[in-house]
C-alpha cells in the first residue's frame, strides 16, 4: 500500500559508510524487474545528522515523519540516546539502527521509546521500508488512540467532578426548601442557576464525545463573527466582565458585510459547531486571571485573505507555563491545575489545524493568540 504523502526521514548515523547505505536503501525502492514493490513508501527529504546534539536540534527545525537513530555517537552512546530523543519528540516514530545482532538490545530500545529496531547486518531494501512503513502506522494508531483516551479522560472529569457538584448543589438546596416554610427566591435562583451549569457542561461532554464518534470532524464554512459574538454574550452573561471586541480586516476575499456594524465583513473561517464553545472557554479562562474587575477583556480580530487571527489579552496574572503547553499540545501535556474548559478549548483548536501562541501582555497578564485558515 502506498502512502498518500512522502515520509520525510531524519538519519542520524556517524558512520558515513552506513550512512551512504541507508540513503542509497531508502532511494532503492524499485525490484529488479523494474516494477514498483507493494511495500513501497514514498520518501520525502532525507536529512542526515552525525550527532545527538544535531539530531535534536534537526527534530524542531526539519520536523521529520520518522528517526532512523543509530545507538552509538560520538555525544551519546546504548539505550540512552534512545531516552534522549525520545524526551524531545511526542509523535514522531524512532526506529533503531543498531550494529549488534543481539536482540535484547532492541527489544530494551523499543522499551525505552522506539517503535521498531534494524539490525545492520540485516539491512535490506525490503526490511528497511517494510519497518518504515509500520512504524508511521503504528506512531498514527498510537496517536489516535492517545487522543481518543484524552477526551474521555475530559468527559470523565466534567461527569465525576463539575456535574456531579453542581447536583449535589441541587439536592442542598431541594431539601432546604423542603424543610422550610418561609420563601426562598435566592435558593430558588440557586438552584436555576446550578441547573443551567448542568446543561452547559452536558453539551459540553456530548460535543467532546462526537469528535471522537465520528470519522472526521466536520470542517465547513463558518462565519467567525457570529462565533465571536455567540461567545462573548455567553461569558457576559454569567459575569461582569467587560470585553471589548475590535476587527481589522484587510481581505478582499469576502467583502459581504456584517450585521456587526462595527465590522466591515463577514470573516469566514474553515471551522466547525464547536468554535464558539472553544472561544468561551478561552474567554472564561482570561476572565479568571483579570486581577482587576474593571480592566477590560481586549479581544482583537485581524484578517487577511488567508489567515484570520483572534487575540484575547487580559490584564493581570498570566496564563502558567504548563497551560500553554496544553494549548500547544493537548494530546500529550498534563497539569491538574488546568480546567477542563482550557483543555476542551486545546482540543478543538488543535483538531481544527489551528496556530495557538502566547505572550506577555504589558503591563501584565497574556494575549492567546488563535490563527484559523480563511476559507
Amino acid at each position: 500500500m502506498m502512502q498518500d504523502s512522502p515520509v520525510d526521514v531524519l538519519l542520524v548515523e556517524d558512520n558515513p559508510n552506513d550512512a551512504q547505505l541507508v540513503k542509497w536503501t531508502l532511494t532503492d525502492q524499485l525490484s529488479s524487474s523494474g516494477t514498483q514493490n507493494s511495500q513501497v513508501i514514498a520518501i520525502g527529504e532525507i536529512t542526515h545528522v552525525s550527532s545527538l546534539r544535531d539530531a535534536l536540534s534537526s527534530v524542531v527545525s526539519v520536523e521529520p515523519d520518522i528517526i532512523l537513530l543509530d545507538l552509538d555517537l560520538p555525544d551519546s552512546r546504548g539505550i540512552e540516546t534512545v531516552e534522549r530523543v525520545s524526551e524531545h519528540v511526542d509523535q514522531i516514530p524512532i526506529v533503531v539502527l543498531t550494529g549488534h545482532p543481539e536482540s535484547e538490545l532492541g527489544v530494551e530500545a523499543i522499551q525505552r521509546g522506539a517503535q521498531d529496531f534494524i539490525c545492520k547486518e540485516t539491512l535490506n531494501n525490503s526490511v528497511l521500508v517494510r519497518t518504515l512503513r509500520y512504524a508511521v502506522e503504528r506512531a498514527r494508531i498510537k496517536h489516535e488512540l492517545s487522543d481518543a483516551t484524552r477526551r474521555l479522560t475530559l468527559v470523565h472529569q466534567l461527569v465525576r467532578k463539575d456535574i456531579r457538584t453542581e447536583v449535589n448543589l441541587i439536592i442542598g438546596e431541594a431539601d432546604v426548601l423542603r424543610t422550610t416554610i418561609d420563601s426562598h427566591a435566592d435558593a430558588v435562583d440557586r438552584i436555576l442557576n446550578a441547573g443551567y451549569n448542568i446543561a452547559e457542561k452536558t453539551d459540553t461532554a456530548v460535543k467532546l464525545t462526537d469528535t471522537i464518534v465520528s470519522d472526521t470532524i466536520a470542517y465547513q464554512p463558518f462565519v467567525l463573527n457570529q462565533q465571536l459574538s455567540t461567545a462573548v454574550a455567553t461569558v457576559q452573561s454569567k459575569s461582569d466582565a467587560t470585553i471589548e471586541c475590535s476587527y481589522e480586516c484587510s481581505s478582499t476575499q469576502s467583502r459581504a458585510k456584517s450585521a456587526d456594524k462595527s465590522v466591515d465583513e463577514v470573516i469566514s473561517i474553515a471551522g466547525s459547531p464547536m468554535v464558539s464553545s472553544a472561544l468561551t472557554h478561552l474567554l472564561e479562562n482570561a476572565v479568571e486571571r483579570s486581577t482587576v474587575p474593571t480592566d477590560p477583556i481586549v479581544v482583537t480580530v485581524t484578517a487577511d485573505s488567508d489567515v484570520a487571527t483572534v487575540e484575547i489579552a487580559n490584564t493581570g496574572d498570566q496564563l502558567p507555563i504548563a497551560h500553554e503547553k496544553i494549548l500547544r499540545n493537548p494530546h500529550h501535556q498534563r497539569d491538574q491545575t488546568a480546567t477542563v474548559g482550557l483543555q476542551f478549548a486545546a482540543v478543538v483548536l488543535v483538531d481544527l489545524g489551528c496556530r495557538v501562541t502566547v505572550a506577555k501582555n504589558q503591563p501584565s497578564g497574556s494575549v492567546i493568540s488563535i490563527e484559523f485558515d480563511r476559507t
